[in-house]
């Protein structure tokens, strides 16, 4: 299991409340939906697609860009000042989505 991105999902629905992601997060592994009974113990599994629905209003146009050493820098063009909304880095394009909301969400903005 991937430990930083299962707390990235977890901390984006704590602080969203998505849910209809069609996947969830269930004893460390991506599971659908469908399969969960009231009372599991889960979260929503994003997914890069999923995500650049939710944010396209708030964000402008967003360029994720290789880097040599392997993660990922995402760029956005909304005109924010705030240099953690505008320019994020992950070691994969979903957990630099994830970040984005993060911050978009704690400033208000989504």
């Amino acid at each position: 299991m991937d430990d930083e991105l299962f707390e990235l999902c977890k901390e984006v629905y704590e602080l969203t409340e998505w849910y209809d992601t069609g996947f969830v997060w269930k004893d460390g592994i991506r599971q659908p939906l469908y399969e969960m009974r009231v009372g599991d113990d889960c979260y929503p599994y994003y997914t890069s697609d999923y995500l650049l629905e939710q944010v396209k209003e708030a964000t402008g146009t967003i360029l994720l860009v290789p880097q040599s050493d392997g993660d990922w820098l995402l760029f956005t063009s909304n005109g924010a000042t705030d240099t953690e909304k505008k320019y994020i880095r992950g070691d994969t394009p979903l957990k630099a989505l994830l970040k984005l909301v993060l911050a978009l969400k704690k400033a208000g903005e989504l």
